[in-house]
């Protein structure tokens, strides 16, 4: 898995604890859209991106993504939540809470996703987003807790990066998120590429989130 290794802390607990409220509520429920196209890679290495995103991770794929992921999930140490679609907009969790249904909104194209995601985090709903921009997303949620002001810019920095990306760019995170290629040769490999994999990297390590 490509991601960095966040570190554990050496500070006593509650250290570094805000001792404030935060000032939003995020009420919604952060799911990744896996696609039958991820299957061409290690499904092992598809569990492990899984696993830094969430040790829960809530997934909305199809049948055979799904038989592949709960094959594979022990060895990487998370226990996946998949989505049951009731209707056009309304899902289910599985496994989850009997006859307790969400709004389902589907995010999970980046170009709706600075539009609408900041706006949908405090309604009771599953926000489902695509998996190259999963961990963008998941932190930027973090932040949004504590100060949307910061959140609505990580926001415009992705929603810019993205404008940027070409087919060739996307190929390339893409080999880069498997290990396919190295993340210290994206600068100089594509200078359209390289502000997303930046923001990525400097989201995950700095906000990481917690299961």
């Amino acid at each position: 898995m490509s991601m960095p290794q966040r570190f554990e802390p050496t500070c006593p607990p509650d250290a570094h604890k805000v001792m404030r409220d935060p000032q939003n509520k995020v009420n919604a429920i952060l799911a990744v859209n896996i696609p039958d196209s991820e299957l061409q890679y290690d499904v092992a290495d598809i569990c492990d991106l899984l696993s830094a995103f969430s040790k829960k991770p809530v997934i909305y794929c199809s049948d055979a993504v799904r038989a592949a992921i709960l094959e594979k999930s022990g060895d990487s140490d998370i226990t996946p939540v998949f989505l049951k679609k009731h209707d056009h907009d309304l899902v289910e969790l599985m496994p989850g809470t009997p006859e307790k249904t969400y709004q389902f909104v589907d995010l999970s194209k980046a170009e709706d996703a600075a539009e609408n995601f900041l706006k949908k985090l405090e309604n009771e709903c599953v926000i489902v987003v695509n998996m190259p921009s999963m961990y963008i997303l998941r932190s930027v949620s973090t932040v949004f807790e504590w100060d949307d002001l910061l959140a609505k810019q990580f926001m415009r920095q992705y929603d810019e990066a993205c404008s940027k990306l070409t087919p060739s760019d996307k190929e390339l995170l893409q080999r880069v998120r498997y290990g396919k290629e190295d993340a210290l040769k994206v600068k100089e490999l594509s200078a359209s590429a390289y502000p997303f994999l930046k923001l990525e990297r400097k989201l995950f390590l700095q906000y990481p989130t917690e299961d």
